[in-house]
C-alpha cells in the first residue's frame, strides 16, 4: 500500500477540505496532492427557462431556492424552522425546496413525515413550495434570488456552481468543503444544524438585498475564472508539465 503511493508523482483532488482528508488517510506527502476544481459545462446553461411567474413572487418577497435530496443531513428542518420563524416576524419570504427523499435510507420516511408535520402550518403552506427533482432544475434555479445549502457537511456541492453560474448567491453553512466555494463576497455562511444562526443570516440578507445582485455578480466571475473547461483545462496542463 505505501509502496504504490509513494510511485505515484500526483493525486488530483477538486478542493483543499480533499487534499486534507486525504493526507490524513493516505500515506502520500502534501508535495503529491495537486487541486484541480471541478469543471462546468456551460453549454448546459443555453436556452434555459425562467420559472419565477409560477410562484406569483412580489417585489418585496426574497425567494429562496433548495435543491437538494430530502434528507437529514441536509438541514431541511433547520431552514424551514427558520422561515417559519422569520414570515412570523413579517418578513415577506417564499422558498421553493426541490428534491426526492433518498432512496434505501431506512430513515427517509420518518424524515419526511416530520417535514410533512411542520408544513401543515398555514402561513408555510402560503409560502413554501414542495417539488420532486425536475429535469428543468436549471430553470428553477434561475428562478430564485438566493440558493440555500443548509447541509450538515459537504464535500464540494455541486450545485452551488450551477447558482454561481447563475449569477445567484448563496447561503450554506461553514462546514466541509463549502467555505472554500462560499466567500463574503458570493454569499453567506452559517452555523451547520442551527435554525437560529439560518434565521440569522437570512434575516441579515432580506435587510440587505441590494446586496444580492453584486455578490451574484462576484459568483458568476469566479466561476468563470476558476471552473470553466478552458480555466480547468489550463489547469490541468499546468499539474502535468510541472
Amino acid at each position: 500500500h505505501k509502496i504504490l503511493y509513494k510511485q505515484i508523482d500526483k493525486v488530483i483532488v477538486a478542493g483543499k477540505n480533499s487534499a486534507r482528508d486525504l493526507l490524513l488517510t493516505h500515506p502520500i506527502s502534501e508535495s503529491q496532492v495537486a487541486l484541480l476544481p471541478y469543471g462546468l459545462d456551460t453549454h448546459r446553461f443555453d436556452n434555459i427557462t425562467d420559472h419565477r411567474k409560477k410562484f406569483s413572487i412580489q417585489e418585496n418577497d426574497l425567494f429562496l431556492g433548495v435543491f437538494a435530496r430530502i434528507d437529514r443531513q441536509k438541514g431541511i428542518k433547520e431552514l424551514l424552522l427558520a422561515i417559519q420563524s422569520l414570515i412570523s416576524e413579517g418578513l415577506s419570504i417564499k422558498a421553493l425546496f426541490m428534491g426526492d427523499k433518498t432512496i434505501g435510507d431506512p430513515d427517509a420516511v420518518a424524515y419526511q413525515n416530520e417535514i410533512q408535520e411542520i408544513m401543515k402550518d398555514e402561513v408555510l403552506q402560503k409560502n413554501v413550495t414542495f417539488k420532486g427533482f425536475q429535469r428543468d432544475y436549471l430553470g428553477y434555479v434561475n428562478s430564485v434570488d438566493l440558493m440555500v445549502l443548509p447541509s450538515y457537511k459537504e464535500t464540494y456541492a455541486l450545485t452551488i456552481l450551477d447558482a454561481f453560474y447563475l449569477k445567484k448567491p448563496v447561503l450554506s453553512t461553514n462546514a466541509g468543503g463549502t467555505p472554500e466555494l462560499v466567500s463574503t463576497e458570493r454569499g453567506w455562511l452559517a452555523l451547520p444544524k442551527s435554525t437560529p444562526s439560518l434565521a440569522e443570516k437570512l434575516k441579515e440578507i432580506y435587510a440587505q438585498k441590494q446586496t444580492l445582485q453584486t455578490k451574484g455578480q462576484n459568483a458568476h466571475d469566479y466561476i468563470c475564472k476558476n471552473h470553466v473547461f478552458s480555466a480547468v483545462l489550463t489547469k490541468l496542463e499546468e499539474i502535468y508539465t510541472q
